[in-house]
């Protein structure tokens, strides 16, 4: 299991508690996954039966939005799960990759907490949704 370096406690509280062995992935000086060290933990556990990560789309703490789709493909041969805790009342949610992209980018996979989500689609918080 592949973690973030800043992640919602609702992504981050199951897995210690799980089977799985939890790898925390660094960030980059932008704030972003440390795609480097992923992709060295990906060859480390590439005889691994099962991998998958537990990324958020949004930081909880600093507010940085994830490069889904770039991370996804990335992870490709493993699980592509998103928490998008602090990102659903702001972001477009999209699971498939989009036109023209890559075409292993999609996720497998998201998880939504409903009370971020106080009154829905409209509540002026999302102004960066079209109707």
């Amino acid at each position: 299991m592949f973690s973030g370096p800043d992640e919602h406690q609702t992504n981050e509280l199951p897995w210690p508690k799980s089977l799985a062995d939890v790898v925390v992935i660094g960030q980059d000086g932008d704030g972003q996954i440390d795609l480097a060290h992923l992709a060295a933990e990906l060859t480390r556990a590439q005889a691994r039966p099962l991998k998958s990560n537990a990324f958020s789309a949004a930081r909880n703490v600093t507010g940085v939005v994830t490069d889904i789709n770039r991370i996804s493909a990335l992870l490709h041969g493993a699980l592509a799960l998103w928490g998008f805790a602090a990102a659903a009342p702001y972001e477009s949610i999209e699971m498939y990759a989009e036109a023209g992209g890559h075409p292993k980018a999609s996720q497998d996979a998201i998880f939504l907490n409903p009370h971020k989500l106080i009154g829905g689609r409209s509540n002026p918080m999302h102004s960066r949704r079209t109707p």
